[in-house]
């Protein structure tokens, strides 16, 4: 019995070294195959890509007071830089990613100094700039084009925050990166803050980054944070980001814009302004007053996601996550 079990361990040798040349074959021969699919799949997709990149590239024109970024494929003009000379800067309309639809919303009844998606502090050496949006507060020192490419647009406004006497007291820059992503675009800011003299921002409730959509007591809408707090619930709270939902004159579907605070930001997660009609910021100065020394840059960064259809966290999540990568 022993010599005939024996037997079979000596045969099973060869049997098994043949199975395992056989297997290493069929690896190998899968490899091949993979390797093959991936090269043509690569090659598909670098002509399409060189084709997307042309179709999503944007023509963008630069006038007395606006930057107008424009698909060259469809010619959707995605966003609008208002720029005036003796005006705070502003983005309006922000229109929805197919072009169906504006939005932000320009000076409602209910909030006549709010300008689509601006950037306002309340008080800078007791001065307000939120509530203040003309020539006596603002004045443009520059407005460029800084690259256009591959589906992506960047541009920079420059600013100085004049105080009492007509004397900047802070010079703004806004620096902004539209991509386009088809489905959804994205508009990354980074602000930097020069500070002309030394400034104290003052505690208040709302005052940098803010956004306005055009809700109505009829329409209604929601704006839900990354902590799953909604609406008034969301007001004072902490939080990545909030994402602003309603529905959209001309749309079936509703229009979302995301606000997100960057972890680098001074106070993230930020505490944040959600008020009766949806309008919605991160605000620095509502934990307390900072102070900004002459001479010196403070940066804050920001990320804006705009899509259409339900809420979708998992579309938000995503691309926090690529935002703070």
């Amino acid at each position: 019995m022993g010599s005939e079990i024996s037997g079979c361990f000596s045969l099973l040798g060869p049997i098994t070294c043949q199975l395992t040349c056989q297997r290493e074959w069929v690896e190998d021969f899968m490899n091949y195959c993979e390797r093959s699919i991936y090269v043509a799949c690569l090659a598909i997709l670098l002509l399409s890509g060189a084709s997307y990149a042309e179709e999503s590239a944007f023509i963008v024109k630069k006038e007395a007071d606006r930057i107008t970024p424009t698909r060259a494929s469809d010619k959707v003009t995605l966003v609008t830089q208002h720029a005036g000379a003796e005006m705070r800067p502003y983005l309006h309309p922000l229109q929805s990613p197919d072009g169906k639809g504006e939005l932000t919303e320009f000076s409602p009844g209910h909030h006549k100094h709010q300008t689509g998606l601006y950037w306002g502090f309340t008080r800078v050496n007791g001065r307000d700039y939120f509530h203040n949006n003309k020539g006596d507060s603002w004045r443009r020192k520059e407005m460029r084009v800084l690259e256009t490419k591959n589906g992506q647009a960047k541009w920079q406004v420059v600013y100085d925050m004049l105080g009492a006497e007509g004397k900047p007291v802070l010079t703004e820059t806004q620096t902004w990166l539209l991509s386009d992503h088809g489905g959804h675009y994205t508009l990354d800011l980074e602000w930097q803050g020069l500070a002309v003299l030394d400034v104290t921002f003052g505690k208040y409730d709302y005052g940098g980054l803010f956004l306005r959509m055009p809700w109505t007591d009829k329409s209604g809408g929601e704006a839900i944070n990354s902590e799953g707090l909604a609406n008034g619930k969301a007001e004072g709270a902490r939080a990545r980001w909030v994402d602003v939902g309603m529905p959209i004159e001309g749309r079936d579907d509703w229009g979302h814009i995301v606000v997100m605070d960057h972890p680098k930001n001074d106070g993230h997660p930020a505490l944040w302004r959600v008020d009766g009609q949806l309008g919605v910021g991160p605000c620095r100065a509502r934990s307390g007053e900072w102070q900004l020394p002459s001479g010196k840059t403070a940066i804050f960064r920001h990320r804006i996601l705009v899509y259409t259809g339900k809420t979708d966290r998992e579309k938000v999540e995503s691309q926090w996550d690529a935002y703070i990568r």
